[in-house]
C-alpha cells in the first residue's frame, strides 16, 4: 500500500520542472533544463509547496486489522480398485481489507447541471477546498470467494498415475490490491458508498481444470526392460518418470464501462 504517510510533505514532495520547448523542431538542449543545472533555486522550499497542485496521503488514526476466513468441507471416496473421487467446497471471507480512496473525494454534480444550471468544478465540489485528492488507505475492502472442486485420481497398474482436478469459483469484491488491478479492476473506491463498488472480481476464473499423466517409464531395476543389464545400468536407466500437465481456464466476462 502506498498511500503512506511518510510521503506525504514536508517528509516527502515529488514535482518536474515544465519543458521550455514550443515546437518539435528545437533541439532539447536549448528548451529542456539539463542534468548538470541541477535543481531550480528553491525548487523544494515550503513556498514553492501548494496542496492545490500535490497529492496528499494520509492513513486514518484508527486502522482495524484486516482478517480472512476460510473454511472447506471435503467428501472422498473409493469409486473402485485405484480409483477415488474427492468433491470439496472452499470458500473465504475477507473484511478490513486496505483499499484506496479519495478522502477528499468531490462531490456529485446536482441535478440541475444537467440543464446547465448550479454546475461547480471538481474542485469547488471537494469538502477541503483548498486540497486536491487526498489519496487515502481505508478498510473498506472486502473478499467473498465460493468454489466447487473435484478431484479425480486412479492409479493403472502399469505405472501410470491420472489426475485430474476442476474448480468451479466465483470471487467478488469491492477492489483490488494496490497496483494490482488485473482484468481492469480498480484499486479505489468510492468513499461515499464502497458497497456500491461490490462485483466480480478481477482475479475471478470460473473454471479451471487441469488434466496430469505422470508414467513410470519401463526401464531398470523392477521393470519390464533391463532387467537382465548390469546393476550400474538399472541404476541410470531405472526411476525415470514422463509427465504430461494440460491447464484450462476461463476468465469472468464483465462489462466494458459506459
Amino acid at each position: 500500500m502506498d498511500a503512506t504517510i511518510d510521503q506525504t510533505p514536508p517528509f516527502q514532495a515529488s514535482g518536474s520542472t515544465q519543458p521550455l520547448c514550443t515546437s518539435l523542431t528545437e533541439q532539447p538542449s536549448t528548451c529542456f533544463r539539463t542534468t548538470q543545472s541541477g535543481y531550480e533555486t528553491n525548487f523544494a522550499t515550503a513556498q514553492n509547496f501548494s496542496t492545490l497542485a500535490a497529492q496528499t496521503r494520509y492513513i486514518p488514526r484508527h486502522f482495524p486489522e484486516g482478517y480472512v476466513q476460510t473454511y472447506h468441507l471435503t467428501v472422498q471416496q473409493q469409486l473402485m480398485k485405484d480409483t477415488t473421487l474427492e468433491v470439496s467446497y472452499v470458500g473465504a471471507h475477507a473484511l478490513h481489507i486496505p483499499v484506496l480512496g479519495d478522502f477528499n473525494q468531490a462531490s456529485v454534480e446536482p441535478a440541475s447541471c444537467d440543464q446547465g444550471i448550479g454546475c461547480l468544478t471538481q474542485q469547488a465540489r471537494r469538502p477541503i477546498t483548498n486540497f486536491t485528492n487526498i489519496l487515502t488507505a481505508f478498510p473498506s475492502g472486502y473478499l467473498d470467494y465460493n468454489s466447487l472442486q473435484a478431484k479425480l485420481e486412479h492409479r493403472y497398474s502399469n505405472g501410470v498415475l491420472l489426475l485430474n482436478s476442476f474448480t468451479w469459483s466465483k470471487a467478488i469484491n469491492n477492489a483490488s490490491a494496490d497496483l494490482e488491478t488485473n482484468g481492469g479492476d480498480s484499486a479505489n473506491i468510492n468513499v461515499f458508498n464502497p458497497a456500491g463498488d461490490r462485483g466480480v472480481s478481477g482475479y475471478d476464473q470460473p473454471l479451471n481444470d487441469t488434466l496430469t499423466i505422470i508414467a513410470d517409464l519401463p526401464f531398470g531395476h523392477g521393470r519390464l526392460y533391463g532387467q537382465s543389464a548390469p546393476a550400474w545400468q538399472q541404476a541410470v536407466l531405472g526411476g525415470w518418470q514422463i509427465s504430461a500437465i494440460n491447464s484450462v481456464t476461463s476468465v469472468s466476462v464483465r462489462p466494458e464501462p459506459c
